[in-house]
């Protein structure tokens, strides 16, 4: 897969940089991790642009490892709260299909899909074994998506115009 444009790079660190803050202003514990390796099985491991990880997570992370190993240190094997991808010019389909495809089977509940050449962003819900859409925004539009449905992302910053 190809590197990242800052066409792609700069949104993905202020999504980044909009997520930390808002889960520290609600005092929420978790991580906000760019570019993680996610096992999700002996074949097949992606990398993903943004994998956030909730408390929960993070405790099932830990449960997999060996006593006193730090999951900081290790590859994700446990389905993650939510994960971001960045649709690439010339590789949509490998986000928007494949890599979709792929996390539905792991069992990823949240699946953001940023377009910072159509200058979107889709927001998905695994409910019943496959994404449905809970939110959608484009432009400098404002967008509230699960599962930080009172975090309020406006895209102008994530786009870097505002």
């Amino acid at each position: 897969m190809a590197a990242a444009l800052a066409r792609g790079g700069e949104p993905n660190v202020n999504l980044v940089a909009i997520l930390r803050q808002h889960l520290w202003d609600l005092e929420v514990k978790a991580s906000v991790i760019a570019e993680a390796d996610l096992v999700l099985s002996e074949q097949r491991v992606l990398r993903s642009d943004i994998t956030v990880m909730l408390e929960a997570d993070l405790q099932a992370q830990r449960a997999a490892l060996s006593a006193g190993a730090d999951w900081r240190e290790h590859r994700i094997t446990v389905p993650p709260t939510l994960v971001v991808e960045t649709l690439l010019a010339g590789h949509e389909s490998h986000d928007r299909d494949l890599k979709r495809r792929w996390y539905t089977e792991f069992g990823v509940p949240y699946y953001w899909m940023v377009d910072p050449m159509q200058q979107t962003l889709e927001a998905l819900k695994l409910v019943e074994g496959a994404y449905v859409e809970v939110a959608r925004g484009a432009g400098v539009e404002t967008v509230h998506a699960e599962p930080f449905a009172e975090l309020a992302i406006p895209l102008g910053r994530v786009w870097g115009e505002a």
